[in-house]
């Protein structure tokens, strides 16, 4: 069982039981393929989807993502519709510090680089491969499926400046 102690509560941790047998506390466990932790951090959250869209895409690239057959808008695409939707399940209710945006613009860049068919030594920008491939930032991505639900939007005077 999940406990989150505010900092008015003592460090002992609450105990459950259900018919005498006690429930064992955790840190963190995962709920409908989100992982909560009990100290609210998004670190393990972030790193499980990039781990999970990695693998989607290790999976397409053979068949769809290094097809030299298929264009690169019809490459972006998939990799849009499968990728990016797998790094940005649940967004919704994140409040992401830099750290984390930046890990996931990382793994945004290297797949578009792979997509192309560029190698780190080519030197080319962030900025020239997203205008190769007409993709946003995955930052604006982040923000823009947040704003679709004005409910989960951080308030302004939250202690925690993302942006």
């Amino acid at each position: 069982m999940l406990c989150q102690l505010d900092s008015t509560q003592s460090v002992s941790r609450s105990s459950f039981t259900i018919a005498t047998e006690s429930l064992p506390n955790t840190s963190y466990f995962t709920y409908l393929g989100s992982i909560l932790t009990d100290d609210c951090d998004l670190t393990e959250e972030i790193q499980q989807r990039i781990k999970l869209a990695s693998s989607a895409f290790g999976r397409l690239s053979h068949r769809v993502l290094l097809n030299h057959n298929l264009t690169i808008p019809t490459k972006v695409a998939v990799y849009n519709t499968v990728c990016i939707s797998i790094v940005l399940y649940g967004c919704e209710s994140w409040i992401p510090c830099r750290h984390h945006v930046n890990a996931m613009e990382s793994f945004h860049i290297s797949s578009l680089q792979r997509i192309l068919g560029l190698r780190w030594w080519h030197k080319i920008t962030r900025t020239e491969i997203r205008r190769r491939t007409s993709c946003k930032p995955l930052e604006l991505m982040l923000r823009q499926q947040q704003l679709r639900n004005p409910h989960a939007i951080q308030p302004s005077s939250s202690p925690y400046p993302v942006w």
